[in-house]
């Protein structure tokens, strides 16, 4: 007498459920960092009109802009300027600006997990023009080295 398959059994079912659900639980978090990068990204996109205007300021000028107030600042730079958004802002994007204290750009998200960590482009001219150099900003107000893109791990 010949029996036919008629599909799994219970125990074979629960194992590939249990299978599965181990995967999810290692492929979820990956996936949220990774989405939370692309985040990020968007932050180091939005502030190329800013790292524009400074490296042409100080072409023009000879050193990097000094004023004092953030807002007059981006104006010295011919940037648009918002009191709630500073040189431009995104989906993700809370505020864009120019700290002239530390020659950094900064950018501040506004989305979780990262909402209220700010992000820091810091110029650094050299002779062949300027070098930017991307990190977090020390301290707790930092966005977290594992939400970082790969250009600003180094």
């Amino acid at each position: 007498m010949r029996r036919t398959a008629r599909g799994l059994t219970l125990i074979e079912l629960l194992i590939v459920i249990a299978i599965v659900g181990v995967l999810a639980s290692l492929a979820l978090p990956a996936y949220r960092d990774s989405v939370t990068r692309a985040k990020v990204s968007e932050g180091l996109a939005l502030l190329a009109p800013v790292k524009a205007a400074v490296v042409e300021y100080h072409a023009v000028h000879g050193h990097l802009p000094t004023s004092s107030n953030w807002l007059a600042l981006l104006r010295e730079l011919g940037l648009p300027v918002s009191t709630a958004h500073g040189a431009g802002g995104g989906s993700y994007v809370e505020r864009i600006w120019w700290n002239r204290a530390s020659g950094q750009i900064r950018v501040r998200y506004a989305v979780s997990p990262i909402a209220g960590r700010v992000l820091a482009l810091t110029a650094e001219p050299d002779a062949s023009g300027f070098q930017w150099r991307c990190a977090p900003l020390p301290g707790a107000d930092g966005v977290p080295m594992v939400y970082l893109p790969a250009s600003c791990r180094r």
